[in-house]
């Protein structure tokens, strides 16, 4: 499966992708940081560890959307094993971030890592 990773660093081909290391949602104060780690208490057994993760987006638009707030970052096209990966889209942490109820958090966290789709 191809999909489209935000690197901070210059790759190569064929130069392994190393995890992603930036976690705004988890390292940020006040309600932001609840939401973020609320998301990881939710994390069912099993799933890989956020911080020992690549992330990539599916639809190229999403990447550009992405990367646009960032600065010196690169735009990779990589491919895949889907066996080993779980399919989160970070639409849900988004609403989790804007709505912040408590239970509404719960529910995106679980739709998150349940990899359903946000539409």
């Amino acid at each position: 499966m191809l999909v489209y990773r935000v690197h901070g660093e210059r790759l190569e081909c064929g130069n392994l992708v190393p995890p992603s290391t930036h976690f705004a949602a988890e390292a940020a104060k006040g309600a932001r940081g609840v939401v973020g780690e609320r998301f990881r208490e939710l994390m069912p057994r099993g799933k890989p560890q956020r911080s020992a993760s690549v992330f990539a987006f599916e639809e190229r638009a999403d990447a550009e959307c992405f990367i646009s707030t960032k600065s010196k970052h690169f735009l990779y096209k990589l491919e895949i094993d889907t066996s080993a990966a779980h399919r989160g889209d970070w639409k849900w942490l988004g609403r989790a971030l804007a709505d912040r109820r408590d239970a509404h958090v719960d529910h995106y966290a679980k739709c998150y890592w349940e990899g359903r789709d946000p539409t």
